[in-house]
């Protein structure tokens, strides 16, 4: 049984340490791509890789793994993070609109402001450009880079998957 001395330090305690518990979730953000992006209604294409990278801040939870991928996450001693992935096969790739929702949460280094936060995706697709036909009339690879003013970043707010 607790002496009432014992009593009282545990219930300070816990008044102390519940909200460190809690702040967790303070630091926790949800990341998506703005749809303001636009790929012509020509080109038929095909996400076949990307390389997402963080600074001052990590990769918490990787929300949607598409079917056929394979994804590298990453840290390095700084506590930097990013997630890498390709396809194993073309049937696999993706489209934007895979992005355009949260698709990673990450973790913000305490003591860090968001703004402080960087954040960089470069994509690589498979394009083809239709005519009509069944021929197509260009056939490459392209890469596009984005940066912090094309994320959506918020609190994951009721959301922590």
């Amino acid at each position: 049984m607790l002496t009432r001395k014992a009593k009282k330090t545990l219930i300070i305690l816990i008044l102390v340490l519940l909200p460190f518990s809690i702040a967790e979730g303070d630091n926790l953000y949800c990341v998506s791509l703005k749809k303001d992006f636009k790929i012509s209604n020509n080109i038929y294409y095909g996400i076949t890789s990307f390389d997402f990278e963080v600074s001052n801040a990590e990769v918490h939870n990787i929300l949607h793994k598409p079917l056929g991928w394979v994804l590298e996450v990453s840290k390095d001693k700084k506590g930097n993070g990013g997630i890498g992935g390709c396809i194993l096969q073309f049937a696999g790739s993706v489209r934007l609109n895979f992005f355009y929702d949260d698709f990673v949460i990450i973790k913000k280094k305490s003591g860090v402001k968001l703004k402080d936060v960087k954040l960089t995706l470069k994509l690589e697709t498979d394009e083809s450009l239709k005519d009509g036909t069944d021929n197509d009339t260009y056939n490459g690879d392209k890469t596009y880079n984005f940066t912090n003013k094309n994320f959506n970043i918020h609190r994951c707010k009721n959301k922590l998957y």
